[in-house]
């Protein structure tokens, strides 16, 4: 004859561990608040350091260039898809998003002007010591 084996009953344990019927439901609740503040807490850190990493396109920061038909910067440069680039220098950059079609924004980095297509705005995605950003003003937003 088989001998059955003794299994010790199933231990299902809750989440978090503290809260079990033996406890009262405030420390469960206790428990769950303060998780939940710790997550808001660092949630709420990561936001602002996103915040603050991004700057938006403001008027008065931006020199005047091309006659006036556009606005650029020292030492910034945006990334993302480019609609196409060309060899220039960094102060025909503007006149070389002009001459584009659809270019609204531009950077010049490493000989090239890159354009850029976003007539709703577009974020310095960051300092690019060296670099040069700009826009359009009549086809950016």
């Amino acid at each position: 004859m088989l001998k059955r084996r003794h299994r010790p009953p199933y231990k299902r344990e809750s989440f978090p561990s503290e809260c079990s019927i033996k406890k009262h439901l405030s420390t469960c609740s206790t428990v769950a608040n303060h998780l939940l503040m710790k997550i808001s807490s660092i949630l709420s850190i990561v936001l602002l350091i996103a915040v603050v990493s991004m700057r938006t396109v403001s008027s008065d920061e931006w020199n005047v260039g091309d006659g006036g038909l556009s606005r650029w910067q020292s030492d910034c440069r945006y990334v993302g898809d480019y609609i196409t680039l060309k060899s220039s220098s960094p102060d025909q950059c503007g006149g070389v998003c002009i001459a584009q079609s659809g270019c609204t924004h531009f950077t010049h980095g490493d000989g090239h002007c890159y354009m850029y297509n976003a007539p709703d705005g577009k974020h310095v995605g960051h300092r690019g010591p060296g670099w040069v950003c700009g826009y359009i003003p009549s086809r950016a937003g």
